[in-house]
């Protein structure tokens, strides 16, 4: 039925707003970390996971979600 898939897919994509949001998270303390101890190669190794969240939102901020997991 079309009102089941419609909650079927507005789950899915609230399950993966959650995992974003979890990314974000994590690259955020990880840049702070960065900066504050002035790493770059740390600062490098948060530029993988962030494209991941990128491509997750698409460059016009909306559309149909994918999530891209990195391979870290």
């Amino acid at each position: 039925m079309p009102g089941e898939d419609f909650d079927r897919h507005l789950n899915e994509l609230q399950d993966e707003v959650l995992v974003m949001g979890s990314m974000v998270i994590k690259a955020i303390n990880r840049s702070v970390d960065a900066l504050k101890q002035r790493n770059l190669t740390l600062a490098e190794q948060i530029i993988v996971p962030e494209r991941a969240i990128t491509v997750v939102i698409g460059p016009s901020g909306c559309g149909k979600s994918s999530l891209i997991r990195s391979q870290r």
